[in-house]
């Protein structure tokens, strides 16, 4: 659990020392926006951490902007997408 906490907390500082830049420049992000992938990023961080109420706020944040943003932030290496 302790190793889990650690790396949930290295998520949210990743995200926050990349200010809504998760992808490279030339990285195009079919149907979803980088902003809607890293709240939801940051959602499922903060879930991890037991944080479900702040969770829910951004996941709803990243949900309004882009309403099949988990399959936007689903990008397993070598996928092709």
């Amino acid at each position: 659990k302790q190793e889990a906490r650690i790396v949930y907390e290295k998520m949210i500082e990743a995200l926050d020392g990349l200010d809504g830049e998760i992808l490279p420049k030339n990285r195009h992000i079919p149907g979803g926006s980088e902003q809607s992938i890293s709240l939801y990023t940051r959602s499922l961080a903060l879930e991890g951490l037991g944080k479900k109420k702040e969770a829910e706020a951004y996941r709803s944040k990243a949900y309004d902007l882009n309403p099949l943003v988990e399959l936007s932030a689903f990008r397993p290496p070598r996928a092709g997408f």
